[in-house]
């Protein structure tokens, strides 16, 4: 009897945890892998992305995610040791990443936060990173790594959401907004996304990293799900401390005056999302275009490839 107690707690434990569903989430991001040609190299050159997820079905608190974050920025010209002027500096992010998912019963809309702390600069680990993996790929090493900036902290706070406009088994179409303030970046995300394939639809549009939107269904059947998402909207940058602060500090473009203040910080972008589903695994395969925030520069497109996994 003296142990009926623990016999309860470790009961209602587990019961609690029957309702959760755990997602284990691996994601590269590169412009090596590029649907247009060889990768770009210049502005967000890739990120790396390894997060837990746990859900729980039909609760208003959908999510609750920790994730790991490295992300690089280089230059165009990759050989050279002196960034040219109008162009991206060398720098780097490392940070961790705290998400909560809210899904109100009676709303079609739900909300995504995201808190992240970190550090940037040499001490964020990506110049050996780069070096290493553009060894592996048989690819040009970065020369100019020395001359990126000092290390600073990273602490950025972000709120998405996501408003379906139509459901239906095989389309759906929706909103998705993303306003984000921090010590590095002040920006707002809006666009339109569409989805074409089986539901349930798996992951949170319109964000780096996958996030699961909902648990997987387990129907027992042993099939495979496919889905496209295409995204299409703007970005309206207020700030970019990698560029304002950087050494070269010619790269940061002043803000026009008046009313083409808004044109000047607003650049479009789209991306093309495939997922595949076969019970506990997804796949997802991404490309991404984004016009240049630097006016001197072509347009950058980088890749994406990620893989979330049920446990």
């Amino acid at each position: 009897m003296r142990f009926l107690f623990l016999v309860f707690i470790l009961y209602g434990a587990l019961s609690v945890w029957a309702q959760v569903h755990t997602f284990l989430n691996v994601q590269a991001e590169n412009d090596y892998v590029n649907w247009w040609g060889k990768g770009t190299d210049r502005f967000y050159t890739g990120g790396n992305f390894l997060s837990v997820d746990w859900i729980r079905s039909h609760k208003e608190i959908r999510l609750l995610g920790l994730e790991l974050v490295q992300k690089t920025y280089t230059p165009s010209d990759l050989q050279t040791t002196q960034v040219e002027a109008m162009d991206h500096p060398y720098a780097g992010l490392l940070f961790m990443r705290h998400l909560i998912m809210v899904s109100p019963a009676q709303c079609k809309w739900n909300m995504l936060a995201r808190i992240s702390y970190g550090i940037s600069g040499p001490r964020s680990g990506v110049a050996r990173f780069q070096k290493r993996l553009h060894q592996w790929i048989g690819d040009e090493v970065p020369q100019g790594w020395f001359t990126m900036q000092p290390s600073y902290p990273f602490r950025q706070v972000d709120l998405s959401f996501n408003f379906p406009l139509q459901l239906s088994n095989r389309f759906s179409l929706g909103l998705f907004q993303l306003a984000e303030g921090g010590t590095f970046f002040n920006r707002w995300v809006g666009q339109g996304w569409l989805f074409w394939g089986d539901q349930p639809i798996p992951f949170f549009p319109g964000i780096d990293g996958l996030v699961p939107q909902h648990a997987v269904r387990l129907d027992g059947k042993k099939r495979i799900y496919t889905g496209l998402y295409v995204l299409v909207g703007l970005q309206y940058l207020v700030r970019d401390r990698i560029i304002e602060e950087a050494i070269y500090n010619k790269t940061f473009q002043t803000a026009s005056s008046g009313r083409f203040d808004f044109l000047h910080r607003t650049t479009p972008l789209c991306s093309g999302n495939l997922f595949v589903l076969y019970q506990h695994v997804a796949l997802r395969v991404s490309q991404y275009w984004q016009a240049s925030s630097i006016t001197s520069l072509p347009a950058h497109y980088f890749g994406a490839i990620g893989f979330s996994f049920q446990l």
